[in-house]
């Protein structure tokens, strides 16, 4: 089996400019998912995806192979799977396809040394199409504003539902971090998740995604305590 981790990796951001090369840490944030990557047992080629000439650099002198996205696919509304998608049509054009597909997001570097491994490993072993990491944690209490246009809100379960958070049960908030799933049917399904879609738990902490710069400043705080072995 043919394994690639593929980190997008885009040059711009309008939360926080230029979020995937600044510095965290002591190193740029896409680096972080690289290393990660290199450093995982399994995975056989990493590709970068980036429309960045800074970006590219960065990848240069990691000696990671990184392809250039074209600017319809690198966007602020492009979705990853439309990048991955024009990738893997020119990777199948060459007859180089991977089988399997490890998706890498920079902006959720929080993953300990065995993340990415564990949940290769468990992916393989439940026989699933595909995986995604998650933090468990209860149902909170969503609210939603009425449809009437009058300003007010309604809880979106009926209130008489409302129990102890205690009560709600468990369930699982995506945290953006890992994905894997098989290639051919990536590009069937043209999605990251489908058919026998299993999970991967990781730490609390992994649930922070980078999209603001207050999301910035925890997640540097918490790596910081991550590489100072403190849980």
């Amino acid at each position: 089996m043919t394994v690639l981790a593929y980190i997008p990796a885009r040059g711009g951001s309008k939360g926080v400019p230029g979020k995937n090369k600044r510095v965290l840490c002591g190193r740029p944030l896409v680096q972080w998912t690289i290393e990660q990557a290199e450093k995982t047992p399994g995975i056989d080629e990493i590709l970068v995806s980036t429309d960045d000439r800074e970006i590219m650099e960065i990848c240069y002198d990691m000696a990671v192979r990184y392809s250039e996205r074209p600017a319809e696919y690198a966007q602020d509304d492009s979705s990853i799977e439309d990048g991955l998608l024009w990738h893997m049509e020119n990777a199948a054009m060459r007859g180089v396809m991977p089988d399997t597909i490890v998706l890498l997001q920079p902006t959720s570097p929080l993953r300990r040394p065995h993340d990415i491994g564990a949940a290769l490993a468990h992916f393989e072993q439940t026989h699933a199409d595909s995986l995604f990491s998650a933090v468990s944690t209860h149902s909170p209490f969503y609210w939603t504003r009425r449809s009437s246009g009058d300003g007010t809100f309604q809880w979106v379960k009926p209130y008489g539902e409302r129990s102890r958070r205690q009560m709600l049960g468990e369930v699982w908030q995506e945290n953006g971090s890992i994905y894997v799933f098989n290639a051919k049917g990536f590009r069937d399904w043209q999605s990251r998740l489908f058919g026998k879609i299993v999970c991967y738990g990781m730490a609390e902490d992994s649930k922070y995604e980078i999209d603001t710069e207050d999301d910035f400043y925890v997640v540097e705080r918490l790596m910081e305590r991550m590489l100072a072995g403190v849980h």
